[in-house]
């Protein structure tokens, strides 16, 4: 029983609502763990970085996910390139980021592409 219920949450959580960006603000500001459910709008490299971009490309992101070193994306078992126009669910600490909300991917326990 405990299992089903579980399983309902997580299928329930993944519905085609859009994300409330705004929210996700509000979240960063108290710096809470949540799931967030979007599509990738853009992947882009900085230097050794790696970034996720939701709610359009940089600048103009709503919402971007920040992958130190880049070096997750041979972890994570594909490419990241794969992701742009995916929708990917991500989890994690929310903090603010030059005003913007922002997830520092850790591990590849945050991450799950479908």
């Amino acid at each position: 029983m405990k299992y089903a219920i579980c399983l309902l949450i997580f299928l329930g959580s993944c519905t085609n609502e859009p994300v409330n960006f705004d929210s996700l603000r509000v979240k960063a500001n108290d710096n809470i763990v949540d799931t967030v459910w979007a599509k990738v709008d853009q992947v882009s490299y900085y230097k050794a970085n790696a970034y996720l971009n939701f709610g359009g490309e940089y600048p103009n992101q709503k919402f971007s996910v920040f992958i130190p070193g880049g070096g997750l994306k041979d972890v994570l078992g594909y490419q990241l390139d794969n992701l742009q126009g995916k929708k990917i669910k991500i989890i994690g600490e929310i903090r603010l980021y030059e005003g913007k909300p922002q997830i520092i991917l850790r591990n590849k326990e945050q991450i799950y592409a479908f």
